[in-house]
Formats: structure tokens, sequence, C-alpha cells
């Protein structure tokens, strides 16, 4: 099957690296190349070429391509660089939150962010940049921009977020102005914040989730440690059937 048929166009970029990896074992990986290459070699069980390109991507991981990153983890099931992009995140939330590619998290990808007892941050910044990936989603669905359709967009991962740990002020002024809860739900909130004693556990509050997260320093140790030394890559057996730079650039 010619890579032709693939969504994802590849071009001269990939191509090159890819038969240079292959018919020398050299291999130039940069931000541009390393997801089509995977692809590559995830269509092609070249496994030698995808753990690689893990390893690079790996080896890179900051802010500016921790969503790059963890999308691609889902994409092509990376389960160790899921986690290793997460125990990332989790000490650098709010860069995170600001990078120009948080807009592009998948959101399989913000779910796992939010289902996660661990950040750096206060909650209410997690409920605001989940509106704010909520609002790009309203654009690229060409939704209006409204409290109606983001609260849509988020379904049940706005059940993720703390709401009961983020303070009544940040409340009032930060929640309550994206419109994204309902009536009701504001109403019992400010219940919870308001009433003292065991009054509060008559409270019928929404399922979100309760138990607070832990809070770490940011940037408190490295994430990432070089490996002393590297991992040794078996060759790629000239058996494999591959696809001609014809095929691959269509």
């Amino acid at each position: 099957m010619p890579l032709s048929s693939l969504q994802a166009p590849f071009s001269v970029i990939v191509v090159i690296p890819l038969y240079r990896y292959i018919y020398t074992d050299e291999l130039q990986l940069n931000d541009k190349n390393v997801i089509p290459l995977i692809e590559l070699g995830e269509k092609y069980k070249l496994d030698a070429l995808v753990d690689r390109c893990a390893q690079h991507l790996e080896s890179s991981l900051c802010c500016k391509n921790a969503c790059v990153t963890l999308n691609a983890a889902f994409r092509f099931d990376l389960h160790h660089i899921k986690e290793l992009t997460l125990r990332f995140i989790q000490r650098n939330t709010k860069a995170f939150f600001a990078s120009e590619s948080f807009k592009l998290l998948a959101r399989e990808g913000l779910e796992f962010v939010l289902k996660s007892d661990v950040t750096s941050v206060p909650e209410v910044e997690i409920f605001s940049a989940s509106a704010k990936w909520a609002e790009e989603e309203c654009v690229r669905q060409n939704l209006t921009i409204n409290g109606t359709n983001k609260r849509q967009i988020l379904g049940d991962l706005l059940y993720q977020i703390r709401m009961t740990h983020i303070s009544l002020k940040s409340f009032s002024n930060i929640v309550i102005p994206t419109e994204i809860l309902t009536e009701e739900e504001q109403l019992q909130l400010y219940k919870y914040f308001t009433i003292t004693g065991g009054s509060k556990l008559k409270c019928q509050l929404p399922p979100f989730e309760r138990k607070a997260r832990q809070k770490i320093k940011p940037d408190l140790i490295p994430i990432l440690k070089k490996a002393e030394g590297k991992k040794s890559q078996q060759k790629v057996s000239r058996s494999v059937s591959l696809p001609t730079p014809k095929e691959i650039l269509g």
C-alpha cells in the first residue's frame, strides 16, 4: 500500500531521513520530521525507527512541544512518553497552559492532564485553561463562543476540575463569568462555599471530583535526565518490504 494513501502528506524532509536511516542507520531528527517518521515506522513496522523517534521526543521535551508530544504519545500508544510528558506537565503546568501549542492539545490529552492528581498551579488556573481550550474548539468547529457551546465541548471533562478547591473569590470573578456552569450548579457551589459545618453535606453538588490535587513546586527537580550512553539500536532488516520514494511522495 503506497504511503500516498495516508492522510498526512510526506515531504522530502521526511523521505530523505527515512532512506538515510534504512541504508546507513543514521537518523537526523527534528520537530518537523519526528512525528511523520513515527507514522512511517508504525506503518512499515520499523520498530527500531519508532524507538529512536520516541527517544528524541523524550530528550527534546519542553513546554513549547509538550502538547504535540502528548498528542503523538496517544496517537501511537507510546505509554512511556505519555507518563514522562505528564510528569513534565505537572511541574511546568503554568508554562504548559500558556504555550501557543496548548490549543492544539487533543481531547484525550486534556482528559489525561485533568485526571492527574498532581499539579503546580491553583485549581482555578486549571479551570481557566480548560475554558480557553474549549474556546479554541469552538473556533475549530465553527461554533459561536458562548457558555453553552463551551460546556457542550467540555462535557464530562468539566467534572475532573476540582471546583470545591477553588476559592469563593475566584469562583465569583473567574468561573461564573465564563457561563460554563448551569444556574443550578452555580447555586449549589455557592451554597457549598458559604455554608459552614455539617450542612455542607446537604448541598446537592454536581459530580465534580472532590479529591484535592497534590501541589508541588514548579521545576523543583529536573524531570528529564539524559541517559549515560545510548542504547544499542538494532539494524533494520533489508528484507522488509519498503515503499519507493515515488510512492511516499505520491
